[in-house]
């Protein structure tokens, strides 16, 4: 791109010269000449920033989900489901897990469900780690 300016530059300065010279033909295609590089150097420039930013590419994270599994039911317990995550990105990733819920009830008198909340995690993953881990969902 610079190149071009510097000719463009050379050209204006051509024509300037050639005006002064009283050399009107060799002027006006100098001058031409001048405007033709300069927006042959505006493309170039444009065409740069254009490939700079399309080439930076953000890396978007991955987490999935390599296994979830419902822990044994115990009588007097409440369901525990155990989970294992991976963040299979070249970024580190901030995980929040929330609104883990489910639809249980340890008596089986009960017509109906009660939805039980579980505890809620969050933490940082580093590329290519697995968490193992475990939610609890509690009584109201």
């Amino acid at each position: 791109m610079t190149p071009l300016w510097i000719l463009s530059g050379i050209a204006f300065a051509i024509a300037g010269l050639s005006i002064g010279f009283h050399y009107k033909v060799a002027a006006l295609w100098s001058t031409f000449l001048g405007v033709v590089l300069a927006f042959a150097a505006i493309t170039v420039w444009i065409q740069t920033v254009i490939e700079t930013e399309a080439n930076v590419q953000k890396e978007r994270p991955y987490i999935i989900f390599r296994a979830t599994r419902l822990k044994p039911l115990t009588a007097g317990n409440y369901p525990i489901i155990e989970y294992e995550l991976e963040n299979i990105s070249k970024v580190e990733v901030s995980v929040l897990l929330t609104d883990a819920t489910c639809q249980f009830t340890p008596d089986l008198k009960k017509s109906s469900f009660e939805s039980l909340p579980g505890n809620e995690g969050e933490f940082a993953m580093a590329p290519t780690k697995k968490i193992y881990g475990q939610i609890r969902l509690v009584v109201h």
